[in-house]
């Protein structure tokens, strides 16, 4: 498959690719998040509170009296445990979301395939705190990219959604309700789907727009207008050597190229 560098959005230069299949209806409805763990990550985010029994020190006294040394360490130690959770910091934030790059460059190994390994990454900020979400797109061609979500949380690194399909697929997002939109289009027939975090920390799918049919660019981004949808930047790892950053500069497409794997879109973006 020859590589289509410039994607202006991707999707929108994928739509006139025929070498692979139209997604099928439904296919980002959310239903595909697959219940097994990535091996590398764990795959649920702990949903619940300590109870209060856990959170509060035992308020029966002691059968002994303590010694001197027994009462100063006690009187120098937290009554309460900590309200907040620890400050995470972008080089911990960065290096997670390496290891899960490197994951889906693994995954996307084109043995066999026919295909030229490829990997775009986006970050967008889901849940509204802490470190944006890690967005993964990664494959060898159409009919096989898929789609992994991660976030990390607490010092651990955790997959939101995993094989999502991402076929003819570029990253978005709601500019107006602040939400991931994934959005597709392939020979004419698009879809754009919304993502958020649920209370519990999993990703919730929200509503799609349904098959769009559209002739052009033009008709395409006139949708996306109507929808409040633009396009999110990202970076894309193309074979062995090759580094694309996209940006959309006053909503205008923006290619930068650099040699090998170069991670600074990730780097430049986490605080």
């Amino acid at each position: 498959m020859i590589k289509m560098k410039r994607f202006i959005p991707f999707i929108l230069a994928a739509a006139m690719l025929t070498g692979c299949g139209i997604i099928e209806e439904g296919q980002l409805s959310g239903t595909d998040v697959p219940t097994e763990a990535v091996t590398d990550a764990p795959t649920e985010v702990p949903t619940e509170a300590p109870t209060e029994a856990e959170t509060e020190a035992p308020t029966e006294a002691p059968t002994e009296a303590p010694t001197e040394a027994e009462t100063e360490a006690e009187t120098e130690a937290p009554t309460e445990a900590p309200t907040e959770a620890p400050t995470v910091s972008g080089e911990e934030v960065v290096a997670a979301y390496k290891n899960a790059i490197q994951y889906c460059l693994d995954k996307a190994d084109p043995t066999g395939q026919g295909g030229t390994r490829s990997v775009s990454y986006a970050l967008y900020p889901m849940d509204k705190e802490g470190a944006p979400e890690l967005i993964v797109k990664y494959g060898t061609c159409e009919a096989d990219y898929r789609i992994n979500i991660y976030t990390y949380r607490s010092g651990e690194l955790y997959t939101l959604a995993e094989e999502l399909g991402g076929g003819h697929t570029s990253f978005a997002f709601d500019r107006k309700a602040h939400q991931l939109v994934l959005a597709s289009g392939h020979m004419g027939v698009g879809n754009m789907a919304w993502y958020d975090i649920d209370d519990d920390g999993k990703l919730r799918f929200l509503i799609d727009t349904g098959e769009l049919a559209y002739s052009d660019t033009d008709a395409y981004s006139a949708y996306m207008e109507q929808y409040n949808v633009e396009w999110l930047a990202f970076s894309e790892f193309f074979g062995d050597d090759t580094t694309w950053v996209i940006t959309y500069p006053g909503g205008q497409y923006n290619e930068e190229t650099y040699g090998g794997y170069d991670y600074r879109f990730l780097e430049n973006n986490i605080k």
